[in-house]
């Protein structure tokens, strides 16, 4: 209780959506803590009628599910994993409390319940003859389970653990390609499994001694150049075991030893030459060549560029853009065009200005998602949320702020921010007071404030947000939150919005300037289209899947059938949907300024966005998902049937479909754009000595567009503000290469 603290802090959150909610839970957590001397009053400002931001979902007056966009959270975001693990576990704590549960209702009331595995992950490719296809995978599960506490002993994120993960990738994948397992040899003493003449000769034969030095081990890969032995499968696979030794010997030891740059370059040379001969006689494991042949350029630039020694780490590399970088370090052209690395810009929304003429990502940071999303996830690759992110996260995040006496007003628009007169570089530079514009009812804004959930424990109809614009259209005036009101400000909204709003401080002073004009920001689109036929009647035998690298508008498809079973059941007959489908790809900003410049009014931009995002999904269906979804195309292959769910007494099927342009302010995605990264300022700033920052757009340690940076950086602002917690260790990934 307050009480039995010191001193009482008054903390002002504005943004509800991951990166303030992860604040405001750091922050409360502490009060649970009495040896900490500080309790935390905390009141979360949220401009919209719901909680999560770029997250955020409710119900429809169908009561379907309509999110932001696509949520899919991967096996590597461990904080935000965490932040949901114990979430849940107080909500199970405070289930035992007699009457709790049923006045607070949710969709899910357990971790277990809410999340659950994707292990089939695809991306689109042109095959042989030039016809698009999808190239999936099982991604098997990996130790452990996301959020769950690390092994000190297996912490993945080092440099050294990147490089060992990545040459065990490198042998598996050539095993597979030259050799398969089990194609070769007898069962006997020696080979009790069946086990392929490659894997015996490694183990049983030339493999690496363990117990030898790294430079007798060097030495044996120089022996393999100079016989020529690479030029075989066997060689091959005898020097990646001897690098993997190389590594494990090296753990401790500063990771560059030239005659180990020397060699690994010959070994990704005499691997590309030895893979083109394969791909020529079997062109099906051209995919499994361009994976190895990246992880092999990689490595190689990673050690010509002395990346190991840079304390930057991987930052050292943001100034270049990814593919660009790859190029440089001898990537073939098939890899370079290949759909994974076209997956890896489409998850980023790298494209500049979302033109897909201009791809551009960050190689330093692109490298640091694409390790952390194939070698350090637990549990499954991909994980799913069983219904609506607004359901699985930000109610029963509500539920338990609100029962850590954490205070919530909705409908709260930050317009302008003031600081002291002198803010200057050389000031102490304060937050003065807030303007917000709230509705001129304040009574109905109260009343939702009280009661923003429905009965089933889900954000209310998204009707309800047309109605609370309407009352905010009738402005008494702004509210202003002044100095007697706050201790300390964390701004936890888009980067536009925060500049918007805090202008004289992006005026003034210069880092702040230079991040407002050089971090950019990019418009997506998405999509949900519910069908009356099921996967297998779309043509679809793969079972569920999440789908990038698709050519056109939208770049990824996931099914989301499995969100029906939560949605509210108001479906008819023949009409009810038996698939859902979520899109979602980048909006181009020519596109954004062209409406722009023919609305009259806000609503007009809205209505005219929404228009052409419908417009655009459906011509995409038609012209990129028949390779797809080839049993419901008409026989000219140009257009799909009409197989889209619709309530009784509908006209346009389509046309009730949900279609959103996420095109201003706090929705637009944050970009990682190379030569910008630097400029990224940290919720540990203090150039403000009561204000932090928080969201994706900071110097957070993982610097792209995602939950898990939100949830980071939200952690940092808490520390920030509170003097130390969380500790930097418990923010996994922070201080990572």
């Amino acid at each position: 209780m307050p009480s039995a603290k010191s001193r009482v802090v008054k903390v002002a959150v504005v943004g509800g959506g991951c990166a303030g909610l992860s604040a405001a839970w750091q922050l409360s957590k502490l009060n649970l803590d009495e040896s900490h001397p500080d309790h935390y009053a905390i009141t979360v400002y949220e401009a919209a009628h719901r909680l999560g931001g770029k997250s955020a979902s409710s119900r429809d007056k169908h009561g379907r599910i309509v999110e932001h966009g696509l949520h899919i959270w991967l096996g590597f975001y461990e904080n935000a994993f965490r932040l949901m693990r114990e979430c849940y576990g107080e909500i199970e704590r405070r289930d035992e409390t007699p009457g709790w549960r049923d006045a607070n209702p949710l969709m899910h009331r357990s971790f277990d319940e809410a999340f659950f595995p994707e292990t089939h992950v695809g991306v689109a490719a042109k095959n042989r003859i030039g016809v698009w296809d999808a190239w999936t995978g099982y991604f098997p599960p990996m130790k452990g389970a996301p959020g769950e506490e690390l092994d000190p002993e297996t912490n993945p994120f080092t440099m050294a653990g990147y490089l060992a993960r990545m040459l065990g990738l490198v042998k598996t994948l050539m095993q597979s390609v030259l050799e398969p397992a089990g194609s070769v040899g007898s069962e006997d003493a020696r080979n009790p499994e069946r086990r392929s003449t490659l894997d015996n000769e490694l183990d049983f034969g030339s493999g690496s001694d363990r117990r030898a030095s790294p430079n007798v081990q060097v030495e044996r890969i120089a022996q393999l150049v100079r016989a020529g032995a690479l030029a075989t499968a066997a060689g091959m696979l005898q020097a990646v075991t001897i690098l993997e030794s190389i590594v494990r010997e090296q753990l401790s030891q500063p990771l560059l030893d030239l005659r180990v740059v020397r060699y690994v370059e010959a070994f990704a040379t005499h691997s590309r030459r030895l893979l083109s001969d394969v791909v020529q006689i079997d062109g099906e494991i051209r995919r499994k060549t361009e994976i190895i042949d990246l992880v092999m350029t990689t490595i190689v630039g990673l050690y010509r560029e002395k990346v190991f020694l840079d304390p930057r780490g991987l930052d050292a590399l943001n100034d270049m853009d990814c593919r660009a970088w790859l190029k440089k370090h001898g990537a073939t052209d098939s890899a370079l065009q290949s759909p994974f690395v076209r997956g890896l810009y489409d998850l980023a929304f790298a494209y500049r200005d979302g033109d897909k003429l201009m791809p551009q990502l960050a190689a330093g940071q692109g490298l640091r998602g694409a390790l952390r999303m194939f070698f350090t996830y637990r549990g499954a690759m991909a994980w799913r949320l069983r219904s609506g992110s607004g359901d699985v996260v930000f109610a029963p995040l509500y539920r338990a702020l609100k029962a850590r006496d954490v205070s919530f007003e909705f409908l709260h628009r930050l317009q302008s921010v003031e600081f002291n007169p002198d803010l200057s570089e050389e000031s102490e530079n304060r937050v003065v007071r807030m303007l917000f514009d709230v509705p001129e009812r304040a009574d109905a804004a109260a009343g939702h404030s009280r009661a923003p959930l429905d009965d089933d424990g889900c954000w209310k109809d998204v009707s309800d947000e047309s109605l609370f614009a309407s009352l905010g259209s009738l402005r008494s005036g702004q509210k202003v939150v002044g100095p007697d009101e706050f201790d300390a400000v964390i701004f936890a909204m888009g980067k536009d919005d925060f500049v918007a709003a805090c202008q004289p401080l992006c005026d003034r002073l210069e880092s702040w300037k230079q991040m407002s004009k050089h971090v950019e920001t990019a418009a997506t689109q998405s999509v949900q289209v519910w069908l009356t036929k099921d996967l297998a009647e779309l043509g679809w035998q793969r079972g569920p899947v999440i789908l990038a690298g698709i050519e056109g508008t939208f770049e990824t498809w996931a099914d989301m059938t499995h969100t029906l079973a939560t949605e509210s059941k108001q479906w008819a007959g023949s009409a009810a949907p038996r698939t859902v489908a979520y899109l979602c790809g980048a909006l181009p900003k020519k596109t954004v300024e062209q409406i722009q410049a023919k609305a009259r009014t806000e609503e007009d931009m809205d209505r005219a966005m929404d228009d052409e995002v419908r417009v655009c999904a459906r011509k995409f269906l038609d012209d990129k998902m028949g390779p797809f979804w080839p049993a419901v195309f008409k026989g000219d292959g140009k257009s799909m049937e009409p197989v889209f769910a619709a309530h009784e007494g509908v006209d346009d099927p389509f046309g009730e479909q949900f279609f959103r342009a996420n095109y201003k302010g706090s929705d637009r995605f944050t970009m990682a754009l190379p030569g910008t990264l630097q400029y990224r300022i940290s919720p540990l700033d203090y150039s403000v000595v009561n204000m932090s920052i928080a969201g994706d757009w900071t110097n957070c340690g993982f610097v792209e567009g995602c939950i898990e940076a939100a949830v980071m950086s939200g952690m940092l602002s808490a520390h920030a503000i509170s003097g130390g917690s969380p500790a930097f260790d418990r923010i996994i990934g922070y201080d990572h290469p």
